[in-house]
Parts: C-alpha cells; structure tokens; sequence
C-alpha cells in the first residue's frame, strides 16, 4: 500500500492532473469574477487549497525520490539507465590504442570507471561520465518550486488583501477604515494608525499622464513616517503593501439655492473619465447632479501648478436631473476659483484635490516566494549549462587495431553528443 501511494505521488500524471486543473480552475476565477464580482472568494475555496498542496506533495515526494536516488549512486558505479541493457551499441575501428583513448577523454573532462559486473558480456566495459552531478539541478529546481508554493501557502494563512480611498490632505485610520476584500485565518494587524495622503501629483508631457505620484504619511502617536509612492512602486509600512491603484479628482463645490441658503459646502470625489461618483449629494428638492471633470488644456499647467496658478484651469460641467420624467432641469459649466448660476442654484468651485483609491495586502510569504524563485532559477541554470554526458566502451583487438564498442547518451541532444564520441575515438579529431 506504502509503495502504490509513493509511486501514485511520484506520476507525472498525477503532476500534470493536478496542474491542468488548478489552472482550468485559476482561469475560470478570472473569467468568472468579471461576471460575479467574487473572484476573490472563489480562491477561498478549501478544495483550491487541497489540489496545491496534493502538486506540492507530489513535487517534494519526487524530489526527494529522486535526491535518494541520486545520492545512493554519487560515488559508485554509474547505472546504465537502461538496468542491465546498454543502449544501442555502436562499433569504431581505430589505430588508436585504449590507453590513448581514454586519455582523450580524461583531457575533456569525463572520468571512467569498470562497470563490467553491472553488464555482463565479453570483455571488461567502461564507463566515462562527464557532470554527474547536473541532474541535482532538476531536483533543485522541484523543491524550488515547492517553496513558492509553500510561500503561497503562508500568504493566503497569514496575509489579507484590501483597499481604502483617501483624499489628498485626509488621514484615515488602519485597519478600521479598510474594505477587506480577502484576509487568511490567522491574519492579525499590528496597533492601529493613521495613514494621511499628504500630497498627490499628476505630471503630464504633452498631454500624456508621464508620472503619477503620493506621498503617504504613517503616524503613530507622534511618529510620522512619509513614504513616496508611485505607480508600480508601492510603499511598504509594517509588513503591508501600499499601490496606488486608482485615482480620481474631489472637487470643492459651494451651492447655494435662489434664498442664498448654502445647500452643499463639501467635496465631490469625481471618477477620472465619465464622471464616476463615489459621493451623491441628492438636492432638497429631491434632484440629483452629476459632476464631469474637465481637465485644464494639455497646453496648460495640470496637477498641482493648475491648482496654484496658470491661465488654463479646470472646470466642471453639471448637470442637475430631476428623478422620473422630468429629465435634467439644468446643465453647465463653472471653472475652477470662480461661480456661476445653473439653473435656480449658484454654484462655486473655488479649488480640487486628487483622491486615491490603495490597494493594500500583506504577503507574509512573500521571502519564500524569492527564495523558491532563485532556486527554480538557479536549477534550471545548473542543468541547462552542465548537461550529464555518459559513454560506455568496451576494446577488442582487430588486425592490430582496436575495434571499439561503444555506446552514449547524454541528456539532452544524445545525437549530438554521439558525433562527439566518434570524433573522440577517431585518430583525426581526439586531440584536446
């Protein structure tokens, strides 16, 4: 029974079972999370966790396997790979004596050895290898893999996934303010703190967005630690990753009814294109607005230096509707740091600022990841550069001549490697 399970485990086709299905899964939980919305839980699943710890037992019950095997020949006579059977054998007649043969071989770096007991036959048959150690890269590139997907393990046990949107000049409050999209069983966040989005920068060449930059202060009591973030260079603050995910305007906007009642004195957070909310300001009245952001002219200075200066500013266009039939009520636009009447309201938009939406996870696998990562690297570079060549010879007397039996294999590209050895025992190309 303890030998059908070694061998169940070492198949590759319980391997490639395995793998085909966690991908079809993985895909599947891409494709499906457009539709649902849940693609994080569908990884939540236990069977999910079961079918990569089966690959990962698999990968380390072969390794291992392997390494015992490997060990238990390092310094003994090398097997033939076919059991007692040579590959198919060739014959080389040469004016070259064994002595001079062998000693070719040595020059390009193979060591022989009698393996006459392991084939039985006529004669006394060596065997020269050259790399004996190159298939521990494979093994080293397997457990490798299990590290990464150990790395993977720890994550998902230990770590979380979330997200939070903090205006340009607001501090919110970690964990508390966080949306958890995804956190591990023994996820445990540190001492609360306050996380402020200090200053927030959209650069621009020719109208094309070249840089898109926060600063992110992490307080705690009276320590305060800023840290610049950029797109694909997150920020990093007790264990926990902070990318910059999205981003948005928040318009100030002051309106006032036909009385001069103040009616909203807030910010608006405005999606980058289309006009996105992320607030609803409903009216007294029971209508509604929506907010298009119109950015300062390319020509113009954006970002910071439009909110500060410059003859090209942004404006707002909105559009008051009133629910059911009656449709939009009135429309139009107001520029930045001036007001202006639209429909029975006189709106003012004195400044912005940028909101940023964080994605924030703690990945406490994360250094197995690495390590796994320069091993898999490491083992592929090992076999890939070093490859394991193996020629078995037997020398016979004929005509004064030495007729040579032979026969190689190496790991990759054999027949390559076979018009080596004819030019190692022909007289002409021997000499290293």
């Amino acid at each position: 029974m303890k030998n059908r399970v070694i061998k169940m485990l070492i198949s590759s086709r319980t391997s490639l079972g395995l793998m085909s299905g966690i991908l079809c899964y993985i895909i599947a939980a891409v494709y499906l999370s457009q539709v649902t919305g849940d693609g994080q839980s569908l990884y939540g699943h236990w069977w999910f966790a079961a079918a990569l710890s089966g690959l990962a037992l698999s990968i380390v019950v072969c390794s291992l396997t392997r390494a015992v095997r490997l060990y238990r020949g390092s310094g003994k006579e090398q097997e033939t790979g076919y059991g007692r059977r040579l590959p198919q054998t060739k014959e080389t007649l040469t004016s070259s004596g064994p002595g001079e043969i062998e000693a070719r071989m040595r020059r390009k770096g193979f060591k022989l050895h009698p393996v006459s007991e392991r084939i039985p036959g006529d004669g006394e048959w060596l065997q020269a290898v050259k790399n004996p150690f190159s298939p521990w890269g494979s093994v080293v590139f397997h457990l490798g893999l299990t590290v990464i997907l150990a790395g993977f393990g720890v994550s998902s046990i230990f770590g979380m996934s979330g997200d939070v949107m903090i205006p340009e000049g607001v501090a919110v409050r970690f964990p508390d303010d966080l949306s958890i999209t995804a956190q591990g069983p023994f996820y445990s966040a540190a001492e609360p703190y306050l996380v402020g989005l200090r200053e927030f920068t959209v650069s621009k060449v020719d109208g094309e967005i070249s840089q898109v930059r926060g600063i992110l202060d992490f307080m705690l009591g009276d320590y305060r630690n800023p840290y610049p973030t950029e797109i694909n260079k997150p920020a990093r603050h007790d264990g926990h990753y902070w990318r910059i995910k999205d981003y948005g305007y928040s318009a100030h906007l002051v309106i006032r009814d036909k009385s001069g009642n103040t009616v909203i004195d807030d910010y608006a957070n405005i999606g980058k294109t289309g006009g996105r909310h992320h607030d609803e300001f409903p009216l007294p009245d029971g209508s509604k607005f929506t907010i298009d952001f119109l950015e300062p002219d390319p020509a113009g200075r954006a970002g910071q230096a439009d909110r500060q200066a410059g003859p090209a500013r942004a404006a707002l266009r909105i559009v008051f509707a009133q629910p059911g039939e009656a449709g939009v009520l009135a429309a139009g636009t107001v520029h930045r740091g001036a007001e202006g009447d639209i429909g029975d309201y006189r709106v003012s938009f004195p400044e912005y600022r940028y909101w940023s939406l964080f994605d924030v996870s703690k990945d406490s696998g994360e250094p197995l990841v690495y390590l796994g990562g320069l091993m898999a690297a490491a083992g592929l570079a090992w076999r890939g550069c070093f490859i394991r060549k193996r020629v078995w010879l037997r020398f016979a007397a004929e005509s004064g001549d030495t007729l040579v039996y032979w026969s190689a294999r190496a790991d990759y590209f054999s027949r390559l490697f076979e018009n080596e050895v004819r030019e190692l025992l022909d007289n002409k190309g021997g000499s290293a």
